[in-house]
């Protein structure tokens, strides 16, 4: 579970069902609560991480492959995907250098 900088929202990532019947949501608790205040169905991959930025404003699915994708935390809606170019099998990830024209 990741938690908001303010420590009042926990983010995690519920994957259920198996082969075409699986389901993959994002699921935000109240943590005074411990209440489900959201959650929102998105596709998933077969194996996936999950991070949050350090600012709290943008959840991260990212592993087995070589994109990150960010997800608005207030909205759960894709924002952005960034090709990292390679592999991202572990947590430290090296952006690639901006090509020059």
């Amino acid at each position: 579970m990741m938690l908001s900088p303010d420590r009042k929202l926990g983010y995690t990532v519920s994957v259920y069902g198996a082969q075409g019947d699986r389901v993959t949501e994002f699921w935000v608790f109240d943590m005074k609560t411990k209440k489900i205040v959201n959650r929102k169905q998105f596709v998933g991959r077969t194996r996936l991480a999950f991070g949050m930025t350090a600012d709290g404003s943008k959840l991260m699915i990212y592993n087995a492959g070589f994109e990150i994708e960010l997800y608005d935390a207030k909205t759960l809606e894709l924002v952005h995907t960034i090709n990292l170019e390679g592999d991202t099998t572990s947590n430290l990830i090296v952006m690639p250098l901006k090509k020059s024209s």
